[in-house]
Parts: C-alpha cells; structure tokens; sequence
C-alpha cells in the first residue's frame, strides 16, 4: 500500500486517483481505502478491488526497491528508553482529541446513547438511597441481637446514632 514518510502519504495516495478530502483527518481516509467494507457483498467486493489496486500501484511504482518483510522483533534504538515513537502523554491528548472529533461527527448516535442513560441516571439514586435504609436497619438489627441496646432490633439508639425505622406493609392481591 504505502511505505515512508507521513508528509509524503497524501502525495502518494492521490497520484495513485485517491485524493484525500479537505479537511478530513488523513489517517482515517488511508484506513477507509486500506480496509475491507463488509456491510454488504457489493461494498465488500469494491473495497476489495480497489485494496488490489492500491498494492499493483505501489508495487508498480516501487520497482527496484526491496520488498518489506514481516519483522516482528525490531530491536529498540540505541539510546531510547521506549519502545514508542512518542511519551503516553501525547498519545492519551491525541486520542482524546480524536475521541471527540468523533463524537462531534455522530451526533444522532449520541443523542440515542444518552436517551438510553438518563432514565437510569433517573432511577439509580433512589434505589441507593432505599438499599442504605435496608441496609442501616440490617446493622440496627444486628446490634440489638448482640444486646447492644435498642428496641428488640427494630429502630432505636446505637451507640448514640440514631437508626431510621422501616417497616413494610404487604397487602394481599385482589383479583
């Protein structure tokens, strides 16, 4: 497909009829026209095509120079400490920047996402706030077991902390 500089690849890639968009990030556009569209057979042959394409035309246009090979233990440069071409902090501002190119471009899938969070965002609290009181009177219970005070377990003074009573009324079903 491509070999070589970064600031030589959009060059490269519209020579061969591929230029790339303005104002699109290069990196996606190579990915798109280097990768095989499976949503459906026809786009899938298509992409497939031009995949084939684009490896005669390097080769083609690469004559002479010797073929690259799968080396996958390239040893760490003289001197370098990582294994990385750049520190993790400008790869994590990237990729958040990236992130957010993205979800600036899917705005319909985000306003479903957040469709889907907001009732539990909704619910959850007071679910929490109903286990706290289930589980305060668990304790409460638990110290009155031990003859630590109280009212047989249900309520009262522990310790000097006040435990909030909770009593369930079950009704019977009519049908």
């Amino acid at each position: 497909m491509y070999f070589g500089t970064a600031s030589e690849a959009t060059a490269h890639f519209h020579s061969v009829g591929f230029p790339c968009p303005p104002s699109f990030n290069p990196s996606d556009f190579f990915l798109d026209l280097i990768s095989i569209d499976r949503r459906t057979a026809i786009a899938a042959d298509k992409s497939s095509k031009r995949i084939k394409f684009l490896a005669e035309a390097w080769s083609t246009q690469k004559k002479g120079t010797p073929a690259l090979t799968y080396a996958p233990n390239i040893a760490v440069g003289e001197g370098r400490k990582s294994k990385y071409a750049q520190p993790w902090l400008t790869q994590f501002l990237a990729l958040t920047w990236r992130a957010f190119a993205v979800m600036k471009r899917e705005k319909a899938s985000n306003i479903a996402r957040l469709s889907q969070v907001s009732p539990a965002a909704l619910v959850c609290p007071p679910i929490a706030v109903i286990l706290l009181q289930i589980f305060l009177v668990i304790i409460a219970d638990a110290a009155a077991s031990k003859g630590e005070g109280g009212e047989g377990g249900r309520g009262g003074r522990e310790k000097g902390v006040e435990f909030p009573r909770c009593e369930v009324l079950l009704l019977p079903h009519q049908g």
